[in-house]
């Protein structure tokens, strides 16, 4: 883990996490581990069922004010992209919020 950036691989995507400069949003960025492009119409869902979705460049703007701060545990799916069966994915401490 790095101090200001960390990196969760998922088969064959990465979800990249840097806290969003200037606001407490916290961004996670979904990569194509083969093109180093940003996927879109990803879809991460908490295990309380909230989704969110990547925009064209693969970002999300994560601002939940419950989950800020915390370890926060996402169900990743998308057209086009296997991932395991249980394609739950932690991603660290949030900052922010």
């Amino acid at each position: 883990m790095r101090s200001a950036r960390w990196t969760l691989i998922v088969l064959p995507l990465l979800l990249i996490c840097v806290p969003a400069a200037g606001h407490d949003y916290f961004v996670i960025k979904v990569v194509d581990q083969a093109t180093g492009r940003g996927v879109p119409m990803v879809e991460l869902k908490t295990v309380n069922h909230v989704r969110y979705y990547t925009d064209s460049a693969g970002l999300v703007a994560f601002d939940e004010p419950g989950l800020m701060n915390q370890s926060v545990f996402f169900h990743v799916w998308s057209h086009g992209y296997e991932f395991p069966a249980d394609s739950i994915r932690c991603l660290p401490k949030t900052t922010g919020g």
